[in-house]
């Protein structure tokens, strides 16, 4: 039964996606930087052009995505509004695509929100362990609650962000040796994106190798590293049974990704496209949510063809391994107003520890 159900929903989810970006055509890849000239007065015929980088590689369920939304925003304003998605760090490495896209040389970027939490310390929110929802309406109220307050901690960066969400039950910890408590795991290097899930590492007695996603193959594999924190579906896209061949699921909602759009660029939108792309928004999320969470168990399912070693905690083990969650989300929530406001936001809606 669950296996049909899950077959369903993302069967579902992809209908509702193609009606969304029906009579469109994924943009195709594009490298070099468009001219900005008449911007505001696009056209179909001659479109606001938005140049997207992303880490993700090709093919990668996020860099689906990020096409997926390209897609519906054409559609939501009758091609005057094209975003152009580069995959793969083709443009910038993951780490710099705030900066890239604050100084205007990239247009926009979808990106994990654990890359900007050392610029912008409020992001950490998605961060923070056991933040993502797995109920799908309850996550994207919480977001679009929180969003304006974490608009304001992105301001000096002069970008717009159009959404945000907190992936649901996806994260958990893939290692060399097998590991099923934290005590297990004490004196692992473990990689980590940053932010909060640095401090969930430490407190299990491991020490943090900060690396991007795209490095962390490597780093297992050649010892500069002994595990990661990673997603179900990007076990999968990168192959890390290969190198990490045992994975405790932790069933951790985390890893907030966003989509934003330097602030200049985004105001050369019209106001009337701006409202159409901001109608379809959320439409599109939960689409995108139910297309992950179908993933998600997809991934799960795939993970021992793989060669890996899958193990779910008990109830008892789980306590133990949430221990430090709870000093993590105080800390935050004592870091400013607004950090205190968005934790009280998704505690809420039912997250946490």
């Amino acid at each position: 039964m669950r296996n049909k159900t899950i077959v369903t929903i993302s069967a579902l989810a992809m209908v509702i996606l193609f009606v969304l970006v029906a009579c469109t055509a994924a943009p195709a890849a594009q490298t070099t930087k468009p001219s900005e000239d008449s911007a505001s007065q696009a056209t179909a015929q001659d479109p606001i052009v938005l140049v997207a980088a992303t880490m993700y590689p090709a093919g990668n369920t996020y860099a689906t995505i990020a096409q997926l939304y390209a897609a519906a925003v054409l559609q939501a304003t009758e091609g005057r509004v094209k975003i152009v998605v580069n995959p793969g760090e083709s443009l910038c490495p993951g780490a710099e695509e705030l900066a890239a896209v604050n100084s205007g040389s990239v247009d926009a970027a979808m990106t994990v929100i654990n890359y900007v939490v050392g610029q912008v310390p409020l992001a950490n929110v998605g961060a923070l362990p056991w933040v993502g929802i797995p109920d799908i309406d309850s996550n994207l109220a919480a977001a679009a609650e929180g969003l304006p307050i974490i608009q304001k901690g992105f301001e000096k960066y002069n970008i717009h962000i159009n959404w945000y969400a907190c992936a649901p039950s996806a994260y958990g910890l893939a290692t060399k040796k097998e590991v099923r408590v934290p005590s297990q795991a004490k004196g692992l290097k473990i990689r980590s994106a940053g932010g909060a899930m640095d401090e969930l590492i430490s407190g299990w007695g491991c020490s943090t190798v900060t690396l991007p996603t795209s490095e962390m193959y490597q780093s297992i594999q050649y010892g500069v590293s002994d595990g990661t924190l990673l997603s179900v579906p990007s076990m999968v896209a990168f192959k890390l049974p290969e190198v990490a061949p045992y994975y405790c699921d932790l069933d951790i909602g985390t890893g907030g990704f966003l989509f934003y759009v330097n602030k200049d660029k985004w105001n050369r939108i019209s106001s009337a496209d701006q409202e159409a792309i901001a109608k379809v928004t959320p439409e599109f999320m939960k689409v995108v949510l139910q297309v992950n969470a179908a993933n998600i168990e997809k991934g799960r399912k795939e993970l021992p063809d793989m060669g890996e070693n899958v193990y779910v905690p008990t109830a008892d083990e789980m306590k133990l391994w949430k221990a430090p969650a709870q000093a993590i989300w105080d800390k935050y929530a004592a870091s400013s107003p607004e950090a205190k406001q968005l934790t009280d936001i998704y505690r809420k809606y039912g997250a946490g520890y």
